[in-house]
């Protein structure tokens, strides 16, 4: 499921309502004016980082879960900023990246992640920082399977762990 990222328009009513640094999506296709939001106001050790809050935000909203972050808005007090793949857990599209910079207080790097060379690869110091964010999708005989902020898949042998075979933004992988 795809979903519209928001930020609130500065000095709003919406801005002072919602937790500064709250992730806030809506449906892409739908009604636009229910946003479901995550800030973290409990400081748990797992949504620290902005991208983690909007995978709650559009995990919630992908599934219809019922939670009390979930409000009605005025769109114009909103700004949509990007789009978010609830499926893949990553960032498709940014419009309007530095406001999002702005809002969530994170470079954009640290949300969205960065596009590797498609291909087979020898780990590199870059590989590597990328392989630190990624999120472990499992295991398939000898090949574990992670999946980076950017979206893109990483397979890695046990037959030859000094490579990385990474794949294309939102490939899926079967255990």
């Amino acid at each position: 499921m795809n979903c519209t990222i928001f930020v609130p328009t500065p000095d709003s009513a919406t801005s002072r309502q919602i937790a500064a640094k709250s992730a806030i999506v809506a449906a892409a296709e739908g009604d636009p004016t229910i946003f479901h939001y995550e800030g973290n106001v409990y400081n748990s050790v797992n949504m620290q980082r902005y991208v983690d809050r909007l995978c709650s935000a559009a995990g919630r909203l992908a599934t219809h879960y019922p939670t009390s972050a979930m409000a009605a808005f005025c769109p114009s007090e909103m700004i949509a900023v990007g789009t978010f793949d609830a499926e893949f857990n990553c960032i498709t599209a940014l419009t309007d990246p530095e406001a999002l910079e702005r809002w969530s207080g994170e470079d954009r790097l640290d949300f969205a992640g960065k596009l590797l060379p498609v291909g087979l690869v020898p780990f590199s110091a870059e590989n590597e920082s990328v392989m630190r964010t990624a999120r472990y999708l499992g295991r398939n005989n000898r090949e574990l399977a992670y999946r980076t902020l950017a979206g893109q898949l990483i397979v890695i042998s046990t037959l030859r762990p000094k490579f990385a075979d990474i794949r294309a933004v939102r490939e899926k992988w079967e255990r």
